[in-house]
Order: structure tokens, then sequence, then C-alpha cells
């Protein structure tokens, strides 16, 4: 097996080894093999040791930073260049934010596709046949096609994931020789000088070796994730919890977010769940609570975007602060969605909230001519719009003492990020890109930090359009509370989701309800719905005051108390136990474990689905010791002693379709 600390004490014994690679003018340059290094200092952590070498060659400084996590096995670099001169650098070109090879028989490729219509659907590719290329070309990294692979071999195999929220390329050529290629690049058409004091910067990309099948990969990525990636709360990994969106409980129009909600609606919604025994972690205001570029009120078109600035229409006097406050009586903090990348009315934003219209790209030349509706891209690699960008966002959290920030980002960035590399002139394809991703990383950071200094949630709840932006660099400060928009929909969809998206992504949720159309209010008043949307994030809705006389709260406070005993095991172990259903397919029971190895210890959760004919299914418990004795209880009667040899073939029975069970079970 490939060893990282190997890799890592190679690298910074000897840069020119690094597997970074750049067309600099005429040159080629491997490594870092041309430059003098001019400092080196290295930090060590509990969880990693993180290097950072800055070296010099003609007028461009190099900054690669490398972290080698030794308990997980797991490396990864990134490359920051900067022109140092006084006049433009030679053009950049060709920049592989990894290039290397491995030894051996790794020629298996598996992975999962992105969000929306592919639909996080699992792929497996011989290498041996002819090679692959995967890219994403939207600009949102996880919207389409996903930045994970495990290339694998019989007895192990490799993760490598590319940490960067823009556009990406992965390649992968293996050999009869033994030999697998992979290349992966960020801004991948990238060709560009830099001006004087410029710097781009290539992905963060990870690499972690393991041993064994896929499984084995699967969690010991896990582990790596919880440990290292994900954002942490008082330097622990962030709890599981749960969200409540009162949009549709205010008797009024709502085209979609928070709309409809005002001064006069949300103490009636919160007292008919408080009252209900029901006290969720977070309130999730939605889109909608702004004023539109020209002050109105929004009263549908919720996508116009860009004032954040509350509508004091909505929101008389303190009334919003009023309602943070009285959520937080009740131990209920409350989140807030923005899209600040996003512009609308630009005439309206520069007259009423200061904003350049300079910093507005266009993703075409007619966007130039459309009307004031026309959704455009707020630059935020312009350093006057970051600050601009940055400021209404924190002085709207402390105004009103927010405690979550929820980003979305409904548009295709690419195509406004070229227009503008266009206007720069010759030789300057890809730089707007890559200095707005490294700038909206900065503004991630900023929030965070101002929340984490304020005692509020110190990391962010990334959206993008459901699940657009979920890349290794981005999970470091971030999670999705909605794994993807078209979660909100059908059960089937919901299990394949967590089938495979649960192999990379530990921390995720979904709009707890089953419809036909997103938007749809659907069914949630059923137990089979529920369970199966017992993820870390639990977001429930209803419509709590309008139609408190229906609303089964007695089961919804037992799911919750279900959920709450399930959610322990979420960041632990995670196995598949019946073959993957596709999204479309409601035919097949799927059944999920969870379970602490070391323990000995978990959880079973087991869908019969709406068509399934079959009314039992054989399983295979994982993680567990044949000779050893489990109790194994479940949540609706069940209970047995089994040894785990009875286990390797347990039989899990439901007397018709659309039914599920839960069962708890630990070693004695």
């Amino acid at each position: 097996m490939q060893n990282a600390k190997e890799y890592y004490e190679l690298y910074i014994s000897d840069i020119s080894t690094l597997p970074i690679s750049f067309d600099y003018g005429e040159e080629h340059i491997q490594g870092l093999g041309r430059f003098t290094v001019i400092s080196q200092q290295t930090v060590t952590t509990d969880l990693c040791l993180r290097t950072e070498i800055t070296a010099e060659y003609k007028d461009l400084r190099a900054l690669a930073i490398i972290h080698l996590f030794p308990q997980h096995n797991a490396i990864d670099h990134t490359l920051y260049l900067t022109n140092t001169g006084s006049d433009n650098s030679a053009v950049i070109a060709n920049l592989h934010s990894f290039r290397d090879t491995i030894r051996g028989e790794y020629s298996l490729l598996r992975g999962i596709e992105g969000d929306h219509e592919n639909k996080y659907a699992p792929y497996v590719n011989d290498l041996s046949q002819g090679s692959v290329a995967i890219f994403n070309t939207e600009g949102r990294a996880t919207h389409i096609h996903f930045p994970y692979f495990d290339v694998a071999s019989s007895g192990g195999g490799m993760r490598l994931a590319i940490g960067w929220s823009g556009t990406w390329r992965a390649d992968f050529n293996y050999t009869d020789k033994g030999i697998t290629t992979i290349t992966a690049d960020n801004v991948p058409d990238l060709r560009t000088y830099l001006k004087p004091g410029e710097s781009i910067r290539t992905a963060r990309i990870c690499r972690l070796f393991y041993e064994g099948d896929e499984d084995a990969g699967v969690n010991q990525w896990r582990f790596f994730m919880r440990e290292c990636v994900l954002p942490k709360v008082d330097g622990q990994p962030l709890e599981p919890f749960t969200t409540v969106c009162l949009a549709s409980d205010t008797g009024r129009p709502n085209s979609d977010g928070s709309v409809s909600e005002y001064d006069g609606s949300y103490r009636r919604s919160l007292d008919a769940i408080f009252e209900n025994g029901i006290t969720p972690n977070y309130r999730w205001v939605d889109a909608g609570w702004y004023f539109d570029p020209y002050g109105r009120s929004i009263a549908r078109e919720w996508t116009m975007t860009g004032s954040w600035q509350l509508d004091t229409q909505k929101w008389k006097n303190d009334s919003f602060a009023d309602s943070v406050r009285y959520a937080r009586q009740h131990n209920t903090r409350t989140l807030v969605w923005f899209e600040p990348e996003s512009v609308t009315g630009i005439h309206g934003l520069q007259k009423n909230y200061g904003y350049n219209r300079s910093w507005a790209l266009n993703g075409s030349c007619w966007a130039l001519f459309a009307n004031r509706r026309t959704r455009r891209l707020s630059n935020l690699g312009n350093p006057d719009c970051y600050e601009w960008t940055k400021g209404r966002i924190l002085d709207f959290l402390q105004k009103y003492d927010v405690d979550m920030y929820r980003e979305d980002m409904n548009l295709a960035p690419t195509p406004f990020w070229r227009t503008a590399d266009c206007r720069e002139g010759k030789n300057r394809e890809g730089i707007t890109e890559n200095k707005y991703i490294v700038a909206h990383y900065r503004l991630w950071d900023e929030i965070i930090e101002y929340c984490r200094t304020h005692a509020k949630t110190p990391f962010v709840d990334s959206c993008a359009s459901g699940g657009g932006r979920n890349d290794y660099e981005s999970a470091f400060r971030s999670v999705p509370l909605l794994r993807s928009d078209s979660d909100r929909t059908t059960i089937a969809l919901r299990l394949a989701y967590t089938s495979t998206l649960s192999k990379w992504l530990i921390f995720g949720g979904c709009c707890v309800k089953e419809a036909t159309h997103e938007l749809d209010d659907g069914v949630v008043d059923d137990i089979y719905v529920l369970r199966s949307s017992y993820l870390p994030a639990f977001n429930f809705s209803h419509r709590w005051s309008l139609d408190r006389d229906k609303i089964n709260y007695p089961l919804l406070r037992t799911a919750i108390s279900e959920w709450d005993r399930v959610k322990e095991f979420f960041y632990d172990h995670f196995y598949l136990l019946t073959p993957y259903a596709r999204y479309d397919d409601d035919t097949h029971w799927t059944v999920f474990e969870y379970i602490k190895p070391n323990e000995q210890r978990g959880v079973i959760l087991a869908f019969r689905q709406n068509k399934c004919v079959t009314d039992s299914v054989t399983v295979n418990f994982h993680g567990i010791e044949s000779d050893s004795e489990y109790c194994i209880k479940s949540i609706d009667g069940y209970e047995n002693t089994l040894s785990g040899k009875e286990l390797h073939s347990f039989v899990i029975c439901a007397d018709s379709p659309r039914s599920s069970q839960i069962f708890f079970f630990e070693k004695i």
C-alpha cells in the first residue's frame, strides 16, 4: 500500500517532486524544481502536520502548503503563485493541480455522479478498457459531476478529492505495464499572465490510501472526514441537528423560500410547535426576507436579489430581531438564506444601495440589454465588490443577531467568468474564475470567523441549487443542510441518495416529505417518509398553525425521538447491505447499516419500497464478530439474542410495501 508519510517526507525534502506542473512562458516546470526555497516551516497539531514552503523563480513566488494526516494515511497539497515583479509575468498555462502515477494493478475507477440530472448515481470504470476523463464546465463543483474518486486494485486503493468549487477536470489512464497516470486540474483552460502582485492557486488535492475492499476505503474516508474535515464546534465535530421552516404557515402566497413570512406569522407558528413538545435546533428563514433592488417588498419574485436589506414592510419596527430572540428563548436558533453572488436590477442597486454596476458580470453580450430581472454575477474577485458584499452580510447578521449563514447559488457562473476574461484581453483565460473562487473561500472564512467570535454557528450551510458546492475544500467550512433540491420528492430517490452520497460526505439533509414535485406540500405524516429522512440534518416543515388539527404531532414527536437515538451513529462506519436501487426504482428493499466497530454496536435502517413484492430480505451485518453474541432490538418491539454468525444472514420481514424497520444491535 502507498504511504502518505513517505510522499510527505519526499515533498518537503525535495520540492521538485511535488506532483504539480505548469508551463511558464516557453519553460515546462515539474514540481518546483527550478525554484529556490527561501523559507520552510512546519506546524504540528493533533490532526496533521502542516508544512508551508515558500520558493522563488524569476518573478514568481510559490507557496506550497502540504498537510499530512498520519492517522488516516492521507495527504493534501495546494500551490499559490504570485508575481513579485514590476511587470506582467510570462504566461502560465497547463497548470496541473495534480499529476502523478500509481504503480500496480490500479485499473478500477469508482465514484458517483453529481447532483441534479445525474442524481448521485454510482459508476465503475475499468481503466484497462480505456482512459476516462471527467470534468465540470458549468462552475459549481458538484452540480453535474462529483470531484471525488476511488482508484482501486484488488488489495486496496487511493481516494482522491479535488478541492475547488468552480470548474475542474480529472483524467485517468492505465497501461498494461501496471501504471496509472492521474491528472487533476482546476480551471482547466487557464492560460494567463499575472499582473504585478497578482496571485492564482491550484485546487487543494487530497489523497487517502487504504487497504482492503471498497467498504474499507469508504469507512477510512468517512473517519478521516469526521476527524479532520467536518467543521468543528468548540473543538468537536458538529452534532446532528433539526431545523424547521415556517414559510408555508402564513396563509399568504408563497412561491418558494420565505417570501410570505412576516411579523404576524412567526409567533403563532412557533407557539404551535413549542406547545406540542417540539424544539427544533434551528428555525430556517429562506429566500424573500429582503427588499428588491428598488426598495420594494417581494411578493413572489424571490430571485430579485442583491439588496440584502430587511423588508421592513413585512417585518416592521424591531419584529425580525424579536422573532430571533423569541426563538432563542425556546432554545431554537435562527439561520437565514443569502445568495450574495446573484444580483438583479443593477440600476436599483446602484441608486439605492451603493452598488457599482461595473461589479456585475454578464454571461453574454445580450445580457447588456436585458431587462431588470436578468440575473448577473457579482464579481467577488473585485476587492471593492468583495468588501461591499461582505459588509452587507455581516451588518445583517450582527443587527438581527442571526446565528447561521446559509448561502445559495442558482447561477452557472462559467459564462460570466469567461466573458470577463475576454474583456481582460489576450492571455487572461481563467483568471476571473481563479480570483473569484479564492475570494469566495475568503468570504466564507471571514463570515465563519465573525460567527465564531460572536458565539454563533461557526460553519456555513452550503446550498448552490441544492448540492452544487460540496467539494473537498468547501467541506472544511460548510455542510449541506439540503443535499439536493430534488431531495424533497420521492422516497426512492432519497434512499438512492443515501446509498451513494454517504460513501463520500458524512453530513447532509433532505426536506422531510414525499412529493411529486419539489415545491408540492407532499406526504409528511407517514413514519416511512420520516424514517427515510433520518440524516444528520433533520429538516421538517408543516403548516403548523393553519393546519394544526391535521398535524400528527405524536407521530412527529415519535420520529424525532427515534432520530435522536439513531443520530449518534451517523458519523460511524456505513454499509449498504442491499444492491443499489436507482432513484426511479421503488421495487426493492434498501437496507443501511451504521456501526461503531470498536464498540461493536450500531443500527440497521430497512425499507421495503412502494412496489417491492417480496416480504423479506436477508442481509449480512458488517463489522461484527462471528463468534460473539449480540442483543438486537427493533424500535417496533422485536428483541432477540443472536450470534454474529447468525447476523451474517439476518432476515428482515415486512407485511406490506412502503414499510420500514429500525434495529439497534450491541455486543453482549
